[in-house]
């Protein structure tokens, strides 16, 4: 990166630092969003969520990461990251996130020291990537058992005709007992139309062929994908749950029965809140 002494280094710092900005949560933490893998289309796995300070690892120059000044840095972030995950609890919204002025600091370190200017572009297309997951992300938290998380991408589409978007859901359980999701209701909305352009009825079976059972502090991600006329629009509604005691510590969905726990189950709907799509243009 180049020196602090470069105008346009200084002003890659600045619009870098208003970036950050924009990705604080409610209470002022800087969270980064997981890019989407668009491979995960039509899969399903039970997976943890990436520490936020390995999301910030991934932008920075290996050459930085070598650096005293930046590993301590890298440490302090990581131990606050751990700190702000047992304030913040494992309800509701709140989500563990990063000291935005500890990763100011680590990116004015890159441009004291660094000689790329190739490097602060690079840095400055991550954070803009990272404010465009934001604006395509939501996330809705049902009777502090389920946190559901999705963002959504754009794809290239050969033939032109239509605006193809794949999704990724997060499904994770915040509370203290299990369930099973035993099915899903979608609207897709299309802006240019100005209306629901299609539905999947309440009840439709499980999601990308799983009925995951999810007990406490476990988390299932899958994606899938639809399609728009216009540039825009969301995809939102419900997963249908059910709640179930646990006697058995293997047990097996592939069925979608209840078999192996006991107690009558509770259905509920946990809601997903509607996933923005959106395609940007000039």
């Amino acid at each position: 990166m180049a020196p602090t002494s470069s105008r346009l280094s200084r002003t890659l710092f600045r619009s870098l630092c208003q970036s950050l900005r924009k990705l604080r949560d409610r209470r002022g933490r800087v969270r980064f969003t997981e890019p989407v893998d668009v491979r995960l289309w039509g899969h399903g796995l039970n997976a943890d969520r990436v520490p936020q300070v390995e999301l910030l690892k991934s932008m920075i120059p290996d050459w930085l990461l070598a650096e005293e000044a930046c590993d301590s840095l890298l440490q302090e972030i990581e131990i606050g990251e751990e700190e702000d995950a047992n304030d913040s609890g494992s309800h509701g919204y709140s989500l563990p996130g990063l000291k935005e002025a500890q990763v100011v600091s680590i990116l004015k370190l890159g441009f004291q020291k660094g000689d790329d200017l190739g490097e602060g572009f690079s840095l400055s297309r991550y954070m803009a990537m990272q404010v465009t997951l934001r604006k395509s992300t939501s996330m809705h938290v049902t009777d502090d058992l389920v946190r559901v998380e999705a963002t959504s991408v754009p794809l290239a589409d050969a033939s032109g005709s239509r605006n193809t978007f794949c999704y990724r859901i997060s499904i994770e359980n915040v509370g203290e007992v299990p369930f099973i999701l035993l099915g899903r209701h979608w609207e897709i909305y299309d802006n240019g139309v100005g209306r629901v352009i299609s539905e999947v009825p309440r009840g439709s079976s499980g999601v990308v062929g799983h009925r995951p059972l999810l007990k406490p502090k476990q988390r299932f991600v899958y994606a899938s994908g639809c399609s728009l006329e216009s540039h825009s629009g969301w995809i939102g509604g419900s997963f249908q749950m059910a709640t179930v005691e646990d006697d058995d510590d293997d047990v097996s969905t592939a069925a979608g029965g209840f078999e192996g726990f006991t107690g009558k189950p509770t259905e509920f709907d946990a809601i997903v809140a509607p996933i923005p799509l959106n395609i940007e243009t000039d």
